[in-house]
């Protein structure tokens, strides 16, 4: 068994709140937190030292509420700073933060709070304080509701319901009448204090609660610092700052968040409904995201050239492929040839400039990407205009990051090395295990699941399938359980076949299954912006009354689904079979995509097709596509 090691890691011995008060205290008149009052409205600043009274005023409101060492606290809200503002309250008690995500289900809703026995939960609105007065029978354990924003109270939580400026008021008193109880409280806090309860988004089962203490946190953050040369990268840009978006609820959210902190830079809460304008008006330093994201910025920055006369797209076409070309060049710490570095410079005044100013990346050093596998050629793009993107891997038990390219040398198609302070291998079947300070506890009252979830001797079992290359990179080939197994007992990688699918600009995402089938087939959520268009230029007839466009991830228009009639066309029909026999020249044999249908609605949250994290449920799309699944087989 050949073990990879991160290098060594020293670990501060402190918990999340005493690191906040660290960095808040040094640095009490520098930009904290930053935030729109409502949307719409200019970014208004908080200072370390404004953010630190904020935070000050809510723990000793806990503390008049009640809240013990231990006590667990919820907070159901999408990301805000208020979220944050009452994480490091919830720290400072010494409480337990449980994340519930606003997208969850009544049902799910009042699990969490059960499970959990969560006392007090922080609300974000009326949305979410509605779902809760729905459920205030079941969730047994709550005792107390504070709103994040202004409410109206439904009556059957009137007695239980106040606001946070309430409960700041009640902190501002106690404070008075018990000085230094808050203080004791941060004091008292150890690094192996049990910090949050995360529950998995839950791709499959019902979730479960993973157990993350201050040290996983902390080490987590130290070890993303390291292998990301933060700090260094830091000083040369003193007045930089981070824009946070993704959930909260998430690991991969909140360790960003806590990783700038600990830096002391500037935390701008952005919105996903308005990243544009957010990233124009912060300018951001650093972001973590999705590849989603990375992926409809590409689409917006393609549908955008289309539109351009031709003589202006075919310079564009020319500086995207160079960008590619560059990217793969410096990729692995090599050195682009001499007369490429020449293009890539003309191309940068006349094109990769007006992309980071049109984007906000006009002070952007780079970005991480995880939860999903991205295509190399995406990074190649954007390491190429100068938005270079780090392709990283985690899971909630590991407090999110276990690993991630390191900005020196850069490899798309990896995930990177471990993370100092990790050991990793790779099980007989090739599933990756890991140890290291960042790993979980367990889960919450699940000892079974616990032990199901550890070798013998120790060993984290991620469930999914890697490799190692020549200098340690991990590579991802797939989930262990999502791995599809024909009749004939060939074991397909579907995420392998749906990456090299996707390449083509007409295909949006896809779903390969081919369990216990003769042969793979694949559900094609197309492109449909592209689609739209091209359909038209073609003079093909279909109901555009059937076509729905709203807001992207990005927060910009985007089609959205279109009518059967138009995914069923004969044209339409071809173009995407020569997309098919494209994607089947660079797959196995076995591997081959042999039947497929097109989905007339992109994959959304709303079908309950997609994690809170963006990750495709396969099971759900495979259910709610199944007349079609079943249609394109017998059509075979």
């Amino acid at each position: 068994m050949k073990i990879y090691s991160g290098g060594p890691l020293d670990v501060p011995n402190e918990t999340l709140a005493q690191m906040f008060w660290r960095v808040s205290r040094a640095n009490p008149s520098k930009n904290g937190f930053r935030a729109r009052p409502a949307k719409g409205q200019p970014f208004k600043t908080w200072s370390f030292k404004q953010v630190g009274d904020i935070i000050t005023e809510i723990g000793n409101g806990l503390l008049s509420a009640g809240v013990k060492p231990g006590d667990r606290v919820a907070i159901l809200s999408d990301t805000r700073m208020e979220w944050s503002l009452a994480d490091f309250a919830i720290f400072s008690v010494n409480g337990v933060t449980v994340t519930v995500y606003p997208t969850l289900t009544n049902e799910q809703t009042a699990y969490l709070f059960n499970d959990s026995e969560t006392s007090l939960v922080f609300v974000e609105d009326q949305k979410q304080l509605d779902k809760v007065a729905t459920i205030v029978t079941s969730a047994s354990t709550v005792r107390r509701y504070v709103t994040l924003t202004p409410c109206k109270v439904p009556d059957n939580l009137a007695k239980m319901t106040s606001s946070l400026d309430s409960l700041r008021d009640e902190g501002r008193a106690y404070a008075s009448a018990n000085p230094g109880k808050l203080q004791a409280r941060i004091d008292a806090g150890k690094p192996e204090d049990l910090a949050t309860l995360v529950y998995t988004s839950g791709t499959t089962g019902t979730p479960k609660g993973a157990i993350l203490t201050h040290r996983n946190f902390v080490s987590a953050l130290k070890a993303a610092q390291k292998l990301l040369d933060l700090q260094a990268q830091y000083a040369k840009h003193p007045e930089a700052e981070t824009c946070v978006f993704l959930p909260l609820a998430h690991c991969y959210g909140r360790i960003h968040l806590f990783l700038c902190l600990e830096a002391g830079m500037p935390i701008a809460f952005g919105s996903t409904s308005s990243l544009v304008d957010d990233f124009k008006e912060t300018r951001p330093f650093l972001i973590a995201s999705v590849p989603r994201l990375y992926e409809r910025m590409y689409a917006q920055i393609m549908k955008k050239i289309e539109s351009d006369p031709p003589a202006r797209q075919r310079v564009f076409h020319a500086a995207a492929q160079t960008a590619r070309e560059y990217g793969r060049a410096i990729s692995n710490a090599g050195k682009a040839p001499f007369f490429l570095g020449l293009k890539h410079k003309l191309f940068d005044a006349l094109v990769y400039k007006k992309i980071r100013e049109a984007t906000g990346m006009t002070q952007f050093v780079y970005g991480t990407t995880g939860a999903a596998a991205i295509r190399p050629d995406l990074l190649y793009f954007f390491q190429g205009v100068g938005i270079p993107i780090l392709e990283g891997y985690g899971l909630t038990e590991t407090s999110a990051p276990s690993n991630v390219n390191p900005p020196s040398k850069f490899k798309p198609g990896t995930v990177g090395p471990p993370f100092p302070g990790m050991e990793m291998t790779l099980a007989d079947d090739g599933e990756v295990l890991m140890k290291g300070p960042n790993l979980f506890k367990g889960y919450y009252k699940l000892p079974k699941e616990t032990a199901e979830s550890f070798t013998s001797d120790g060993w984290f079992l991620t469930g999914d399938i890697g490799q190692f290359d020549e200098d340690g990179y991990l590579k991802i080939v797939d989930r262990k359980k999502e791995l599809e197994v024909l009749n004939t007992g060939k074991k397909i990688a579907p995420v392998t076949v749906e990456e090299k699918l996707k390449l083509s600009p007409f295909v949006g995402e896809a779903i390969l299954t081919a369990n216990d089938r003769k042969f793979a087939g694949c559900i094609i959520q197309p492109n449909f912006d592209k689609l739209v268009s091209w359909a038209d230029e073609q003079g093909i007839r279909y109901d555009k009354a059937k076509v729905i466009v709203k807001p992207d991830p990005t927060g910009q228009m985007t089609t959205y689904s279109v009518g059967r009639d138009l995914v069923e066309d004969p044209k339409v029909r071809e173009a995407y079979q020569r997309e098919v026999d494209a994607c089947n020249t660079k797959c196995a044999e076995y591997e081959q995509i042999r039947v497929w249908e097109l989905a007339e609605h992109m994959f959304t949250m709303d079908r309950d097709e997609l994690t809170p994290t963006l990750k495709k449920k396969r099971r759900v799309i495979l259910k709610n596509y199944a007349p079609l699944v079943e249609k394109m087989f017998k059509s075979a």
